[in-house]
């Protein structure tokens, strides 16, 4: 980007803007010395894949989630294991870490949650 910018410079076309980097390089890209915008978009949501990502020096994690899911747990037939009525399109399937289970109802048990395809 940085000789992009040098080059259209050279040929007398300044620009006026110019916008990249992102969430995991949001700390760095200044350094660059060439952007007037940070298009950091993922730490609104913050998947966890990123989450997990480190992206400060001075501070790993700076950015927390700010969405989860809610589901109910419709069965649970075999030891361990839990089916709920969340599709795969709302489970972090990727993610190298287990969700969270929290127990909403009194009488339910939290039990690990395994998307799979």
């Amino acid at each position: 980007m940085v000789r992009v910018t040098e080059r259209l410079r050279a040929e007398g076309l300044d620009p006026e803007i110019v916008s990249g980097g992102g969430t995991g390089t949001h700390d760095i890209d200044h350094e660059l010395g060439v952007f007037t915008e940070i298009q950091a978009g993922t730490y609104v949501l913050m998947d966890t894949n990123y989450y997990h990502v480190v992206q400060r020096r001075d501070e790993p994690s700076p950015f927390g989630p700010a969405l989860f899911v809610r589901t109910t747990v419709i069965s649970n037939t075999q030891p361990g294991f839990a089916i709920t009525d969340a599709g795969i399109k709302e489970v972090d399937e990727m993610s190298l870490t287990r969700p969270a289970c929290h127990s909403i109802s009194t009488t339910a048990t939290a039990v690990p949650v395994i998307a799979r395809r």
